[in-house]
């Protein structure tokens, strides 16, 4: 079950007024349409076919200019958008396969030593999943785990924390391919060993590290096609504009490293992702359409047509050779399984204060675990150097959460393994088994990130709100589809800023309808604004900043 199985005013105005705003309306006319300034690609549209600046007095109404905008995909020489495309459809192509090899490993190993031992039916039979009804090599698989994962963090990779995903996301750089290979290596030894992580860390790191370095090959081509022009010659003028040219190619080249690296980034989401349209909206969202713009000068609507190249790619080829892998078929869910009634708001506003609710023990949690890890780590440096302190920090990580795995079986993984029984639309794994799951699991995230295994956190926040969700839908006999659709995001969706994606994942993921639609924006809306929108967040992690200032200031006295 690898596929989880993550303003334009367009106030028309006639007349004088129309006229008096013509002048300030032109000069948005990029921004409304590309969500910022225009990038450095699009200065010369003129120049390589592009569509002609108009004047005010051309009678083109302003409104028009600012829904147009500036073409981008012209296939006059230089056609650098076409370049580029062809580009990013070959490396989605690759990184599509790559996925489905790294995704089939995260499967198909950890289901080989949890299903051992008699568990076979693990965790569909619900006795698998009872309190204490896990297998005590659990506890050695998660130690041998944190070892290794230490070894290499510490004496072969050398490194301590890392760039994760979503820094990357926001940046659109990436470290290089030394810390790629540690990150990708050790994020698969740590999903593969049970850590309740998600794949995303690694697959993001290879994917920008690769993509990275395909842009330079396309960088290569573009700069080859607006090189010398024919009409050139050796006088100082014409050496003054290839000088400038060079310029603006060195500057392109940068804007077109960062599309090369969103671009990666789709491409592996959309083999997490129910849809390709969720990975786009993901990649769009978390760092926001004015950054990409604005900081990145990446244009919106190329930018989105490009990526949707990208993410459709890597999904094709994926899909196109799942069938010969270890990844299971997806079970499609039958359409329309539940007809929208107004009642269903009711539900939407319960799961969206249950995702709220959720939010503050997933960071109660996380500050205490990083606390008492902080204080750990300090003593263990001292005592035994940073490398040293590294792997028995790893090893003693991975101990725990094996052995809260044991306790909990639920717990072990990024949790894609245990989704298709949860999921279902009959489940009797117990209420008690469900409840004491769902804050296990976040103490078991928090061990496995804070003691320095590597991996994400989109798949095990999904899983983290469905065990409760499912409490509801059992004991209380809500509604299946809207209920485990809302549950299912509920808690990613108290503080990730991304609204749509969440919309659209579990939509796409439960099949619900259009109309379902407005029952999961409820929830995710509702989620964030009583955990961001209210302040309740800002004010924990303010108290936390406070808390290890004071902490600080009272060792240094000390």
């Amino acid at each position: 079950m690898t596929k989880i199985d993550v303003e334009t005013g367009l106030g028309g105005g006639g007349g004088d007024a129309a006229e008096a705003a013509a002048p300030s309306s032109l000069d948005k006319s990029a921004s409304l349409q590309d969500g910022g300034p225009p990038s450095p690609q699009t200065s010369r549209a003129a120049e390589d076919g592009g569509s002609p600046d108009y004047g005010d007095d051309d009678g083109v109404p302003p409104y028009l200019l600012a829904l147009l905008g500036t073409s981008y995909a012209s296939p006059l020489p230089p056609a650098t958008y076409w370049i580029e495309t062809l580009g990013i459809a070959a490396q989605s192509a690759l990184l599509g396969l790559f996925s489905l090899g790294f995704l089939n490993a995260i499967y198909e190993v950890p289901k080989l030593w949890l299903t051992m031992g008699g568990d076979s039916s693990y965790p569909d039979d619900p006795s698998t999943t009872a309190f204490l009804a896990g297998n005590p090599w659990w506890v050695g698989i998660g130690a041998l785990t944190g070892l290794i994962v230490g070894i290499l963090k510490g004496y072969v990779f050398k490194f301590d924390t890392y760039t994760t995903f979503m820094e990357e996301l926001l940046s659109l750089e990436t470290e290089g391919p030394r810390e790629a290979v540690g990150v990708t290596l050790t994020c698969l030894i740590s999903v593969l060993g049970g850590a309740s992580l998600g794949p995303e860390s690694g697959l993001g790191s290879a994917c920008t590290a690769m993509s990275a370095v395909w842009a330079r090959g396309v960088n290569w081509v573009c700069g080859q096609c607006c090189g010398r022009r024919k009409d050139d010659t050796d006088d100082a003028d014409d050496a003054e504009r290839r000088r400038q040219r060079a310029l603006q190619q060195k500057e392109d080249d940068k804007v077109r490293s960062k599309l090369f690296i969103l671009s990666g980034m789709v491409a592996a989401f959309s083999t997490i992702l129910p849809s390709p349209a969720s990975a786009i909206l993901l990649c769009i969202e978390v760092p926001s359409f004015e950054r990409l713009s604005k900081e990145h000068n990446l244009p919106y609507i190329k930018t989105v047509s490009q990526l949707t190249v990208s993410g459709l790619v890597s999904y094709l080829v994926f899909e196109h050779f799942k069938g010969q892998t270890y990844i299971p078929p997806v079970k499609e869910i039958p359409g329309f399984v539940h007809e929208y009634t107004n009642t269903d708001l009711l539900l939407a506003l319960g799961f969206g204060t249950m995702g709220a609710a959720l939010g503050l023990c997933y960071f109660v949690i996380a500050g205490l675990t990083k606390a008492l890890v902080r204080v750990l780590r300090t003593k263990l440096e001292d005592r035994f150097g940073k490398k040293l302190r590294i792997v028995v920090l790893c090893l003693l990580g991975g101990t725990i959460y094996g052995a809260l795995g044991y306790i909990f079986p639920l717990t072990l993984g990024s949790g894609e393994f245990q989704f298709p029984a949860l999921l279902g639309y009959r489940n009797s794994i117990s209420t008690p088994v469900l409840v004491a799951s769902t804050f296990a699991k976040m103490l078991t995230f928090h061990v496995s990130n804070e003691s320095g295994l590597v991996g994400g956190l989109f798949l095990p926040l999904l899983i983290m709100s469905t065990f409760l969700t499912r409490v509801f839908v059992n004991e209380l006999g809500a509604a299946w589809a809207p209920s485990m659709a809302c549950g299912f995001v509920a808690l990613a969706a108290a503080f990730v800023p991304a609204p749509l994606t969440l919309v659209v994942c579990a939509l796409s993921q439960f099949n619900l309808g259009s109309r379902g639609s407005i029952t999961l924006l409820v929830c995710v809306v509702t989620a964030h604004v009583l955990f961001v929108g209210s302040g309740l967040l800002g004010g924990l992690l303010d108290r936390a900043a406070k808390r290890r200032r004071g902490g600080k200031r009272g060792g240094t006295s000390a």
